[in-house]
């Protein structure tokens, strides 16, 4: 009886999936070579949209203020002191979680960053708008140096915040 059963299922089945295998079978191996390249072609055009679109975020988030261009480097750097303006309040509830907050001398730490913050976006502000100002240059290096001195400066405080966790 359940042999009776097991063929029967057995038959069914392959009843069932004897069109699917025809189909399959009636594409000629050319077409279906065309259909699979089809589809790595569409998805890797997605993959490198998607890296494309990544990289250009990424670069504006860390390089672009070091362009040549003006407008962009202003950009890039106002977007950069965002950023980090963001880092330093992250910092601050980091700090509490970390039991680092209580600390007098951390505090001083979170408060000098703040300040040095506000330091580099008033040299961000003085510096000309057009590369072709008298001063542009000293004013550029001058800035490029506080905004990696700042950059340090928060790295070496995420160290400690790592170190106490």
């Amino acid at each position: 009886m359940k042999f009776r059963a097991l063929l029967t299922c057995s038959f069914a089945l392959s009843c069932l999936a004897l069109p699917i295998v025809n189909a399959e079978k009636k594409k000629p191996l050319k077409e279906k070579v065309s259909d699979a390249a089809e589809t790595v072609k569409e998805e890797t055009s997605k993959a490198t949209e998607t890296v494309i679109e990544k990289t250009k975020e990424a670069w504006k988030k860390t390089k672009a203020y070091l362009s040549e261009d003006a407008k962009t480097y202003r950009e890039g750097a106002s977007g950069r002191l965002k950023d980090i303006e963001r880092d330093i309040e992250k910092l601050q509830s980091d700090s509490n979680a970390a039991k680092l907050g209580g600390r007098g001398y951390f505090k001083t730490r979170i408060s000098a960053l703040r300040q040095h913050h506000d330091y580099a976006v008033s040299e961000l502000n003085r510096l000309p708008k057009d590369k072709q100002a008298a001063g542009y240059d000293n004013a550029r290096k001058k800035f490029d140096d506080t905004l990696e001195d700042l950059e340090n400066a928060l790295a070496e405080a995420r160290g400690e915040i790592r170190n106490e966790s």
